[in-house]
């Protein structure tokens, strides 16, 4: 009831869908007054990617150096780099490089050192900024995570890296890497101990960004209507959201002490995904507009902003209904 005091005071407000998408009736911005912002992609993308000794590519993330084009460099398993004192059943999340007392450094030192990304990333236990720490201590040439099968639905944004180094977010790819890395490192006895790596690779590196022509569309994170009406979850007749608007992969103001992500700790600006990031798009629009014409309802601005949107892809030249 605030932001309906808020409209009829002459204050257009915008509000975020909410990132419970893709079911029907996700929407939590359901309010008719409200203008409500869903995200979606747009054409930029910063692309990095493993090449396999095997010639295979496999893309990746992370906001991170390359390794250069013409060397190929050995891969090694954490869990085959470990020292005498460490073992799986000592510490059963040493596959994600948090403590690099765990590992022998001569094995590590320039080769690309593999480690694990489970759900305790996403709830925060383990970081990407302490496993790089712990490849920079170790001498590694990079870093390559390979997903958890667990880790399912969860939206991996770039992270800055200052080693060469990739996630790669999907399961499927990240069993292509691990099957190649298996096949080719010969063990002997029955504790499979290595005798000899020979998986090789190097990272392309994706610091720089891409641009193409692909069309946008909505971010499956993003909500969805129809507008319920009641706690009973009727359809209301109202268009909810009323607008989608870039929202992924957006680089934001960020407070170098901000702890809300410790991957982008020290840093100004942060890669940030959701609605939360389409809804300043549309507000920034809104107050162009009502600067053009001042005499703007908050209702005309909302009838201006959904009238004029565009459609846009490959070939049809953004056009207005």
């Amino acid at each position: 009831m605030a932001l309906l005091a808020a409209v009829k005071a002459g204050i257009f407000v915008v509000q975020a869908a909410g990132n419970t998408g893709p079911s029907p009736k996700s929407i939590a911005s359901f309010s008719p007054w409200i203008f409500s912002v869903g995200a979606a992609t747009h054409d930029r993308a910063y692309s990095n990617s493993i090449v396999l000794g095997n010639n295979v590519t496999i893309a990746g993330v992370g906001l991170a150096p390359g390794t250069g084009k013409d060397t190929m460099y050995p891969l090694i398993s954490a869990l085959d780099a470990l020292n005498n004192d460490t073992t799986v059943t000592s510490d059963m999340y040493v596959g994600e490089c948090q403590d690099s007392s765990s590992f022998t450094k001569e094995l590590v030192r320039g080769n690309l050192l593999i480690c694990s990304y489970s759900i305790r990333f996403v709830l925060g236990l383990s970081t990407v900024k302490q496993a790089l720490q712990t490849a920079h201590n170790l001498s590694a040439a990079g870093i390559v995570f390979y997903m958890d099968p667990f880790v399912i639905g969860f939206q991996l944004n770039p992270i800055p890296m200052r080693i060469p180094g990739i996630i790669i977010p999907s399961p499927d790819d990240s069993k292509i890497l691990l099957r190649y890395y298996n096949a080719s490192v010969e063990r002997e006895g029955q504790a499979k101990r290595v005798v000899k790596f020979g998986a090789t690779a190097l990272i392309t590196g994706g610091l720089k960004a891409n641009y193409s022509v692909s069309a946008p569309k909505v971010m499956y994170y993003s909500a969805r209507g129809p507008d319920p009406e009641d706690s009973f979850l009727a359809d209301a007749d109202i268009l909810k959201p009323n607008l989608v608007a870039p929202g992924n992969s957006i680089w934001a103001a960020w407070s170098s002490l901000g702890t809300d992500s410790v991957e982008f700790l020290g840093e100004h600006f942060a890669m940030m995904s959701g609605t939360s990031m389409a809804a300043p798009h549309v507000a920034g629009l809104a107050a162009l507009i009502k600067q053009k014409f001042p005499s703007f309802s908050p209702a005309a601005i909302a009838s201006a902003l959904s009238t004029t949107a565009c459609v846009y892809d490959r070939t049809v030249p953004c056009y207005t209904f």
